[in-house]
Parts: structure tokens; sequence; C-alpha cells
């Protein structure tokens, strides 16, 4: 209601205040004068309606009884000016009380052909009520110059002052400017407002040439006003004509062109927003795709265009089909590739707690694949008490191929490792024991080998109680050993070819010892083959550098493995990792064993006895498990004296700290090789006189311990007991 008010007051005021002094300037006949205000009641009635044209009228009025009409004269002209901007507001808008348009906006030539006929209904309506007025209250004819000079004041200056004053009050309220300025718009309004300068000039011109030889008023105003009319007339309907037919074929097309632009560009807000499905986008796209159809058959650069774009609709389209279906296959390829990580995370053997009751060793690796998958891998497993088997490998390429490989090449060394382990237990030593099991792994790949992948591999096997560390290298990087002082070599052992290589292909074992503090430190390619972003490699000389770094403080395994993993992070820092970083670390501890070498001289069992005696009970194992030991000790120490011929022999006790404590006692003579262990035991239920001699000594000892263990290693008789002190 204060707006409809304030357009009220505003109106009426403009309306007095632009009438007055042309009023009394360029009065004309006593009834009407040169009459810019024409243009107010059909423009603010279209814009504002029935406060606008009642606040002209109210305007009008106040104007007329300042001026001295009569009463009659500004009744009735207060009726007729409200008519007169009532009736525009009407024939644009329509009637009823449904939802008004906006308006009006010149968007296009059909607004300004339908503003311009509105116009002229209304001013003519209005000039016949005026001159029925003049008639009818005695002051002229219906039909004269002063009726025709009233219609042409109000269409003229409707025209001329109407159209600019629409423009500006739409740009000034900020109504529509998105749709005032559309191409079209801009067509319109340009030839419009080149209309409404030629007919101001054809005007001022008019006048300049009539004010001097025409002296009646009605007749010079006549004469400019209809000059005006025919001027603007003339030049509006070519540039209508002009218009209608680049609306049709140049203007409309691209607008149209440039909706259905739009609306693809939005295609994916509707959908998120409405949740649209896909058989309705593709009946829009359907329906832009034939609307672009129809324009293509338009001539000239515009059907052209409207084809092509058509076409790029289409084509667009199949792009996106096709990058959605190559995305939605990526990501399915990134989760398997993810899940296949986890899973080759989950099957290499974490450090984390599992020797943590090992006093011999420690133990860390990690392995950080180039892709979300990776050939490299480590292993590590127990082979017995007194055993421990490490593998370090790389299998050619990367990706999904080179972990099933992977998987494969894990799974048939740990299998034969382990099952030639139990071959070895009780067995002499052989020469190659440990290059034979590698030659069968190697077979074992090559079978169905289609692809031609191979695997390089380090594999060893580390003796806890010698510290004897035996292994064979199948291709891969030579290892480095870090002494207890810091001092660091790498192994000079080259080793023979790749596994799954060729089938049948030799392979050689060799041997080392690592002493207490020693830490074997195994790694694949991926680390010494680092490039910088100079493009030169990290190498071996680094490598050593930084293992031997701390000096004569060695690191532990997990210290090591992190300052190697970051030096090589600092060097390749910049570049894209190119291959899987593997690090494998394992330092020696010593056996733990407390030890005594002597003679095997039935004179020295009581000192061999006090030292087992004093090392259980030191650890506080039971009584009741000591003496089943010292007897098993007894035994064995009396054999190694009556038959084995040795020299020298060493007794060696340990005792881990668990739960429970797990009692080892190992034997190692000089002797002639023999197991005990191969001897059948004797049946104890046969009557004295008819059993076998010998054999009852070693059964006993069996049936007291939990475990005995025979190996033949480094020209000795090892001969290992284990009893669980519970």
């Amino acid at each position: 209601m204060r707006k409809k008010g304030t357009v009220f007051c505003v109106t009426a005021l403009l309306f007095f205040a632009v009438t007055m002094p042309f009023r009394r300037l360029f009065a004309m006949a006593g009834l009407t004068e040169v009459r810019p205000a024409g243009a107010f009641p059909p423009v603010f009635g279209m814009l504002f309606g029935v406060p606008g044209a009642l606040g002209c009228a109210v305007g009008n009025l106040g104007a007329d009884i300042l001026s001295g009409y009569a009463a009659p004269v500004c009744i009735y002209g207060f009726a007729a000016q409200f008519l007169y901007g009532w009736l525009p507001y009407v024939l644009w808008h329509g009637f009823g009380k449904a939802k008004r348009k906006e308006g009006p906006y010149f968007r296009s030539v059909a607004d300004v052909k339908r503003y311009l006929w509105i116009i002229f209904a209304d001013t003519l309506l209005m000039a016949a009520v005026l001159g029925s007025m003049l008639q009818l209250l005695g002051m002229g004819k219906a039909l004269s110059q002063s009726t025709l000079l009233l219609f042409f004041n109000n269409l003229v200056f409707s025209v001329l002052l109407g159209i600019p004053m629409i423009l500006l009050c739409r740009l000034a309220g900020g109504l529509g400017r998105r749709n005032v300025l559309t191409l079209n718009v801009r067509f319109v309004l340009i030839f419009l407002l080149l209309s409404v300068v030629s007919a101001a000039l054809a005007g001022v011109l008019s006048y300049a040439a009539l004010a001097d030889t025409v002296r009646d008023p009605l007749k010079l105003w006549n004469s400019i006003y209809i000059c005006v009319f025919a001027d603007f007339f003339v030049m509006c309907g070519l540039s209508v004509c002009f218009l209608q037919n680049m609306e049709k074929k140049i203007i409309v097309p691209i607008e149209e062109l440039c909706k259905i632009a739009a609306a693809y560009a939005r295609r994916g807000d509707v959908l998120s927003e409405s949740g649209e499905t896909k058989l309705a986008h593709e009946k829009n796209l359907e329906q832009w795709t034939m609307r672009c159809g129809e324009l293509g058959r338009l001539s000239g650069e515009t059907g052209q265009l409207a084809s092509a774009f058509g076409i790029m609709l289409e084509e667009v389209e199949q792009y996106i089909q096709n990058i959605t279906s190559i995305m939605a296959e990526k990501e399915r390829i990134r989760t398997e590739i993810l899940v296949a990580s986890r899973l080759q995370a989950d099957m290499l053997p974490t450090t984390d707690g599992i020797f943590n009751n090992r006093t011999d060793f420690l133990l860390a690796a990690s392995m950080t694949p180039a892709k979300g998958v990776g050939g490299d891998f480590y292993d590590f497993f127990l082979l017995g008490e007194d055993k421990l088997a490490l593998v370090m490998a790389d299998v050619s390429g990367k990706g999904v191929p080179a972990a099933l490989f992977m998987v494969v090449s894990r799974t048939l060394m740990k299998s034969r490792l382990m099952s030639a382990a139990k071959e070895w237990e009780g067995a002499p030593e052989t020469e190659n024991r440990l290059a034979h099991a590698v030659m069968e792994i190697n077979d074992s790949l090559c079978a169905n080998n289609k692809n031609g992948m191979f695997v390089t591999a380090w594999i060893g096997v580390l003796t806890l109680s010698t510290g004897e560390l035996v292994f064979v290298n199948a291709g891969h990087c030579r290892p480095l050993i870090r002494r207890k002082d810091g001092a660091c070599l790498y192994d000079t052992f080259r080793g023979g070819l790749v596994l799954a290589g060729m089938e049948e292909a030799p392979y050689q074992q060799s041997s080392l010892r690592l002493h207490p503090g020693d830490t074997l430190l195994l790694y694949t390619d991926g680390v010494t083959e680092a490039t910088s972003i100079e493009k030169k490699l990290y190498g071996e000389e680094r490598l050593k550098d930084v293992a031997g770094s701390s000096g004569d403080s060695p690191a532990s395994p997990s210290e090591l493995i992190q300052a190697v993993w970051k030096d090589v992070e600092i060097f390749q820092k910049g570049t894209e990792q190119f291959d899987d970083i593997t690090l494998l670390a394992v330092t020696y501890l010593g056996n733990g064993f407390a030890e005594k070498t002597g003679k095997p001289d039935m004179a020295y069992i009581r000192e061999f006895s006090a030292f087992i005696e004093e090392c259980l009970a030191e650890k506080g194992v039971t009584m009741r498990t000591r003496i089943k030991i010292l007897m098993a000790a007894d035994e064995i120490f009396s054999n190694i004296c009556y038959y084995s011929g040795a020299a020298e022999v060493t007794v060696k006790v340990r005792v881990d700290e668990q739960e429970h404590r797990n009692v080892m006692l190992c034997f190692e003579d000089d002797g002639i090789p023999y197991n005990p262990l191969a001897k059948p035991d004797p049946d104890i239920e046969e009557a004295w006189e008819q059993r076998k001699e010998g054999g009852l000594g070693i059964y006993l000892v069996k049936k007291r311990m939990d475990r005995v263990i025979y190996e033949y290693a480094g020209n000795k008789n090892c001969l290992t007991i284990q009893k669980q002190d519970l």
C-alpha cells in the first residue's frame, strides 16, 4: 500500500510540474498547449497500473484548477485523463484478477507493434472524448483542427517520450536487465531509438521551416505533428519490417540456441535438484536436437550454426557417456587395486609382536609399492627353533600381474623351504642343500609361465645358535652387512640366474657369519635405482653411507629402515616413485646360550653337570625339571665320551623367559658323524637277555624331553634337547 501511495504522489507531482511551464509558455487556442506531459498517463498507467493513472489524473486536475478552467472542464478532464492512463494498462495486461504480466519490455518487434497500436488507440479515444467535451460544453466541434491537435499532441509525445521513459524506468528499477539486454532487445531498441531520434529531428526541422510562414498555432503544430508522425511511422515501419525478418532468420534462432545451450549446461543441476531420470534427460536431449535440426533448415550462417550445434550436442552427449563409462571402469579398477593392495599388505608378514619373545635377533621390514599393488615382497619365518629363513624378492613388471606372480612365488618359496627344513632335520649337512631347494623353486615357477615373468630373489637361512648365514642369490641386489662397529660392506657373492628364467638352472649357495650386533640389510632395486629430479640414481654408495652414518651406535632394524626410506624420499623429491621400494633388516644379537667347552672325558662330567645346574638354577627352573634335564645331559655326555671319538665337546644352555620357561641344551662335538635319532627305539617289553645292546639311553632322553633334534653342521654333530618348565 505504501508503494502505491508513493507512486500516486510522485506521478501526480511530476505531471503537474511538467504541465504548468508548458501551459504558460506554449498555450494554444485556449484549450491545450504543447504537451510533453501527454506521454505520462499511458506510460505510468502501463508501468504502475491504477496508482499511476490516478496520479496523472490528479496532477492534471490540479493544473486545470490553477489555470482557472471551469468546473465542468476540470471534472471532465479528470475523468478523461484517468481513462487515458488506465486503458493502456488494461489493453497491455488484460482484465481480471489473474496474475499480471510484466511489461512493457520491448523484447521483440511484436512488443513494439503492440505498444504502438495501444498508444494509437488510446490517443484516438482520448481525442474523441475531448472532442465530445468541446462540443457538449459549446467550446468547439467534435471534428475540428482542435481535436486533431489534441490527438497529435498525445500521440507524438507518447511515442517520442514514452518509449525512452519506459526504458529508463525499467533500467532504473533494475527489472529484467538480463531480459532487456538480449540480442533481440538490443536490435529492437537501437532501431526504435533511431526512429524516435529521426522523428524528433523531423519535428525540429519542420518547426524551423514553418515557424515563420504559418501564423496560426493550430495549423503550425498540426503540421509539425504530422511531419513527426509521418517520419516516425515511416522509419518505424521500415525498422519493423527489417527486424521481423532478422528476428525470424537470425535473432530468434540464435536466442533459441542460447537457451538450449544454457539448459544443457544446467542439466547437472536439474538432475541433482529434481531427481530427473535418465529417460527424461534423453527426452529433453531429443527435443533439443530436433529443434536444432529445424533451425538448421534456415538459409545462411544461422542454419549452419544450428546444424553444427545439434551435431555437437549429440557428440558431446556421446563423449560424456564414454567418459562416464571410462571413469566408472577406472573407479572399479581403482577399488579393485585398493583391495588387492590391502590383501597384498595382509599377506606380507608383520614384525609387530611376532618375535617379541626372541632374544637372539631383531627384525623389521617395509614395502612401499610404486602403484597400488607391486611385485616386490619379503618374507621371514622360523625353520624350527634355531633357524630363521629370510626372503627378499622382486617380480618383473608392476601392477596386478606382478602382484599375482608375487603371491605364487612367495607361496612356493615358503612351502619348499619349510618342507626342506624337515628333510634337513636330523640329516648330515650336505653341500648346496639350500641351492637344491632353490632349484626346485625355480623349476616350479618355470612351469606354465606363459607370460614370461621372472623373479629376482635372495633366500637365506640364519642359524641362530651360531650366527652362520647360508644363502642363495638369484639375480638379486647384493645384501649390505653392517657390523657392530658401524663398518658397512656389501657381500661379494654375485649369485646366479633369476628364478623362472630357465628350467633346471644351476644355483650356488654361499655363507657368511654374523656376529652379535651385526645387521643384515636386504633391499630391492627400487632403493638403489631411485631417481632424483636431475636423473641421477641413488646408488649403492649412498645406501652404504646412510647405513653406516650412526658409527659405533648401531640403529635398530626399524630405525635403519626409516633412515634409508627417509633419505630415498629426500633424494627423489619432486619425482614420481618409479619402482617398488622394499627393505628388510635383521640384527643378530647372539644365540643367548651360556657355553662350556672341554674334553669329552668322563672325568669332567661333574663339571659339565655343575655348569648346567648353575644355569638352570639361575633362571629359576624348577627342581623337577632340572633333575630330568640333568639325567638326559649325563646320558648324552656319556655317549659322546664313549662313542664319538671327538677331541672337544661344547655344551650350550639357554632358558627363554616366557610364561613357561623353555630350556634348550645343545651338545656339539667334532667326532665322527652320527645321528642317534636314526637308531630305532628298543623294545622295552622284550626280555633283558634278548634285547639288543644300545639305544636305551637315547630312548630315555627322548621320553623325558619335549623335543630332540640332531644336525650335522660345520663338521660337527649337534644334538639339541628342549624341555618346557611347567
